[in-house]
């Protein structure tokens, strides 16, 4: 085997993508991350790669690296139909050509829109061809510009949270996309001197990290000094408005006294008067009777508001899942086969940002079926669709 395909070391000029957790790590070349991508944007659905490369040992025990793909034509839409034994023989043969000693570690796919068929039938290619413990799919959202890497795993894929891009010598893979006429690297350009340069930026980075711990240091001071500020103006603020509630339970305590005293005058002067009676009788009583009517008017009006609003949301999320139940009761009773379809159908759940318009694209890669997936669903304004909401895409 040549010395580049040993992989007993890490590699050390790489760009990682995602967060690349505890466990097996995924490194894959450069080259080959430009070539699954033009496939993919090529042929999108039409094709699928198959990932080749080695197992790491000693100190890269624990990653697989990924320096070799091979292309071939596979309707994701006929499922294992499409990849006959005449295909098998014609990738074991590039393998062999091009890629000698490599192990198949994987595939990969490129995908418009994921739905339910599209899961069904990259699950079945999967389980038939690829059930290994440990092999990788490697999955390209070409309408979302998304790549995801999964594991397989006790019969069941795994995301990995992230991969790593690895930039070393790959003349197999150079060569073999020279036969092909696929185009260079999207890192071609790339070399050992953009690695110094990133060394000496850690370089100066490190000096100047003390200069900027006196600058956070000062910046955060500076901020404590604005929220004890703000802090004691609250404070003088809330100190006026209790002195201002004092002075005026003083007026009122004084307007009671007053009151008070007048009553008690005009009773030792008008004593032998059987039918006067006192004017104000225990006006304090009075003014927190008016405070406490007050709070008890204002509190039925917030109680009744919240109500409302309560029974406003609840009413539109029954009315959604009437409508979503509606519509999977009607499709699943062949009530799509009388207008006109063949009565299989898929369905989408809206998310947010969308439009019926993108989903109908995504599905049909047309926009001819729009009024057909509208009399399907009911829908009379294409406008208005909701998160949540499920769509039938019929078979047309």
């Amino acid at each position: 085997m040549e010395e580049n395909y040993v992989f007993d070391r890490l590699p050390g000029n790489i760009r990682q993508m995602g967060e690349c957790a505890d466990g097996t790590k995924i490194y894959i070349e450069d080259y080959v991350m430009t070539y699954i991508r033009q496939i993919f944007v090529d042929k999108h659905e039409k094709s699928i790669v198959i990932l080749l490369g080695r197992h790491g040992i000693k100190e890269a025990e624990n990653c697989n690296f990924i320096y070799g793909a091979v292309s071939v034509d596979c309707d994701l839409g006929e499922n294992v139909m499409s990849l006959d034994s005449e295909k098998w023989n014609s990738i074991y043969e590039s393998m062999h050509r091009n890629f000698p000693e490599a192990d198949i570690l994987g595939w990969g796919c490129g995908v418009c829109m994921w739905n339910s068929k599209m899961d069904a039938a990259i699950k079945q290619i999967h389980k038939k061809y690829f059930a290994r413990e440990g092999m990788v799919l490697f999955v390209s959202d070409i309408t979302e510009h998304e790549e995801k890497i999964f594991e397989w795993n006790d019969s069941q894929f795994t995301e990995k949270s992230g991969f790593i891009v690895y930039y070393e010598k790959n003349p197999q893979m150079q060569d073999f996309m020279i036969s092909e006429g696929t185009a260079k690297s999207i890192e071609a350009g790339y070399q050992d001197k953009v690695t110094e340069n990133v060394r000496k930026v850690i370089e100066k980075n490190k000096k100047n990290k003390v200069i900027q711990t006196k600058h956070v240091a000062c910046g955060i001071g500076l901020i404590m000094m604005v929220v004890l500020f703000l802090g004691v103006n609250v404070l003088i603020e809330s100190v006026g408005k209790i002195e201002n509630l004092e002075n005026s339970m003083s007026s009122v305590e004084g307007y009671i006294n007053s009151k008070q005293a007048e009553e008690t005058m005009s009773e030792k002067n008008n004593w032998f008067y059987p039918s006067a009676t006192p004017v104000v009788k225990n006006v304090k009583q009075d003014v927190q009777q008016v405070m406490s009517d007050t709070n008890a008017t204002a509190s039925p009006k917030q109680t009744a508001a919240q109500k409302t609003s309560h029974k406003v949301k609840r009413n539109r999320k029954n009315k959604r899942n009437r409508r979503n139940a509606a519509r999977t009761t009607s499709a699943s009773s062949a009530g799509l086969t009388e207008k006109g379809y063949s009565g299989d159908y898929q369905s989408y759940v809206v998310s947010s940002g969308d439009t019926l318009s993108q989903i109908v694209w995504k599905q049909y890669h047309s926009f001819d079926y729009l009024k057909g997936v509208m009399k399907a669903n009911g829908i009379t304004d294409s406008d208005r669709i909701y998160e949540g909401e499920c769509i039938i895409l019929p078979e047309f």
